[in-house]
């Protein structure tokens, strides 16, 4: 394969709702910043007219704006970490999904149709999915998970002769002998 992709949007509908939520994230935080920092003003200039305390007309110091801010990290990190969680969960949940079928029908030779969630962001890999799984079990049914299992599997060869073989023997290796 070639370094470098020519097309950064692959997939529109997972990579743009991961981008919208990642710039919602930058402005929610932006917001609470400012308005914590409109608050640390507001509190600190009210305390000043209350206390007829005068304010030095000198510059502010590095810790009156590195407290609002510092909350506003603790604050908001944790709720920015569990939504990004969610949301990476709509594509490592399918992801995981699809990883189970496949480790199944490698030890089994069987191969399940791929039911996901409907706010699942691998909905169009999961049609592609079950329209290979219905090619496979027309092409060869014996990877149909419904039929039933006997002593000795046989497997029709396109030439019209007919191969069997013992259970113990694996499966796709079965599968790979009609060819």
């Amino acid at each position: 394969m070639s370094g470098s992709r020519k097309q950064q949007l692959i997939s529109r509908k997972i990579q743009i709702p991961i981008v919208v939520r990642v710039v919602v994230h930058l402005f929610a935080y932006n917001a609470a910043v400012l308005c914590l920092l409109v608050i640390a003003w507001g509190v600190r200039n009210s305390w000043a007219m209350l206390s007829d305390h005068v304010q030095p007309a000198g510059p502010t110091t590095f810790q009156d704006h590195a407290i609002p801010v510092l909350f506003c990290m603790l604050a908001m990190t944790p709720v920015m970490v569990w939504d990004l969680i969610r949301l990476t969960n709509r594509v490592a949940g399918p992801i995981h999904r699809f990883e189970t079928l496949l480790d199944r029908f490698i030890a089994t030779g069987k191969l399940d149709q791929a039911k996901l969630r409907d706010d699942d962001l691998l909905m169009e890999f999961q049609d592609k999915f079950n329209e290979f799984t219905e090619a496979l079990h027309a092409l060869y049914p014996e990877t149909c998970p419904d039929r039933l299992e006997s002593g000795v599997n046989s497997i029709s060869v396109p030439t019209g002769q007919r191969h069997t073989t013992q259970a113990t023997a694996s499966p796709n290796s079965q599968i790979l002998q009609k060819n």
